[in-house]
This record gives C-alpha cells, sequence and structure tokens, in this order.
C-alpha cells in the first residue's frame, strides 16, 4: 500500500506543481518582455539624445563659419548705404574687400552684378585674390583685368556679355 499511496502522493504534487511551472513561465517571459520593452525605450532615448547632441554640435559649428561673413557682409551693406563703397572704382573696391576675403578662407569669390551681368568679381585662387571687371567698349562687353592686385601677374578673368 506504500507504493500506491506514493503514486497517489506524487501525483497530487504533479498536478500541483503543473499550475506552479505554468505561473513561474508566465511570469519568466513577462518578465522578458518588460525588460526588453525598456531596453528599447533606453536605446532610443540614447540615439535621440545623441542626435540631440551632435545637431546642437552642427548647428554650433555651422554658426562660428558663417557669423563672421554674415558679420562682414553686414559691414559691406553699411559701406553701400553710407556711400563708401567705391563700385565704379575696381582697383579701391578690390582693395577695399581683400582684407575681407582674405580674413575668410569660406568665401571663394565675391561679385558685383549689374543688369543680370557680372560687373565686378573678386575671386580666391590658391593664396591669391583675381580680379575681374566688366569694361564697357563700343557697345560690346568685355572682361578686362587691371594689371596686378599684388606684385605678381595673374591670370585674366573674362566676363562673356
Amino acid at each position: 500500500m506504500t507504493s500506491i499511496s506514493n503514486i497517489a502522493n506524487q501525483s497530487v504534487l504533479i498536478r500541483f506543481l503543473n499550475p506552479l511551472l505554468a505561473l513561474l513561465l508566465v511570469l519568466t517571459l513577462a518578465s522578458a518582455a518588460v525588460a526588453l520593452y525598456r531596453d528599447q525605450q533606453n536605446r532610443e532615448a540614447v540615439a535621440a539624445a545623441q542626435i540631440s547632441r551632435v545637431a546642437e554640435q552642427m548647428a554650433s559649428r555651422l554658426d562660428r563659419f558663417f557669423t563672421p561673413v554674415a558679420d562682414d557682409i553686414l559691414l559691406i551693406r553699411q559701406w553701400a548705404q553710407n556711400g563708401s563703397l567705391p563700385i565704379h572704382e575696381p582697383v579701391m573696391l578690390a582693395a577695399k574687400l581683400s582684407p575681407l576675403m582674405q580674413n575668410h578662407p569660406q568665401v571663394y569669390a565675391f561679385s558685383l552684378w549689374r543688369q543680370g551681368r557680372p560687373a565686378f568679381m573678386l575671386v580666391r585662387e590658391g593664396g591669391t585674390l583675381l580680379l575681374g571687371v566688366e569694361e564697357k567698349r563700343a557697345g560690346l562687353s568685355v572682361g578686362v583685368k587691371p594689371s596686378s592686385l599684388s606684385d605678381s601677374p595673374t591670370p585674366v578673368i573674362a566676363f562673356t556679355g
């Protein structure tokens, strides 16, 4: 009879353990799901913080890059408004604008346009600045360049009209 009672006790124990094991499995899976969900939320938060930080750094770098140029553009505008920008005297205009361009390596060229065509252009070519000026001769627009902006000869910038 002891073997029958052992079998009966084991059967009751198995019937009692099955729901307990099922509950333990459900709780483990639920805990794993919550952990995975929180991990995904943390990853998204970290990624958003990194993107925000990089965007702020880029905005700051762009500000440092463009702000000095924007300030000089406002200065040139003031010169134009108060009449101290010699727009009809290309060599003097180049002399006035050259220091501004030399202070800003990010500026490649400065140009003035008249009637849809370039009338004046100051262009950076390596370490030198090239000057191009539109000159009217007998009703034709011809690109010319003064003999020198510096002491060394530089190529001509020709404007086609």
